[in-house]
């Protein structure tokens, strides 16, 4: 399936425009509307989207810092 992503601004009327995507005449496509504002649920995910970087994933665990976590 292939995707294209862009932003726009809903005009006044709540009216969404789309021009020079790239796909054909008559060929379905599936529209799926995001806002970029942001929302009061972004302070409780405040790490969503950023990168995730672990260091030494695959280094043993000692027993007591195993039952810590527990």
């Amino acid at each position: 399936m292939e995707s294209y992503r862009t932003e726009i601004r809903i005009d006044k009327d709540g009216e969404l425009h789309l021009s020079q995507i790239p796909f054909h005449e008559g060929e379905k496509v599936e529209v799926l509307v995001f806002s970029l504002a942001k929302s009061s649920n972004d302070a409780k995910y405040a790490l969503r989207g950023e990168p995730v970087r672990y260091e030494d994933a695959t280094a043993p665990v000692s027993e007591n810092d195993w039952e810590a976590a527990g």
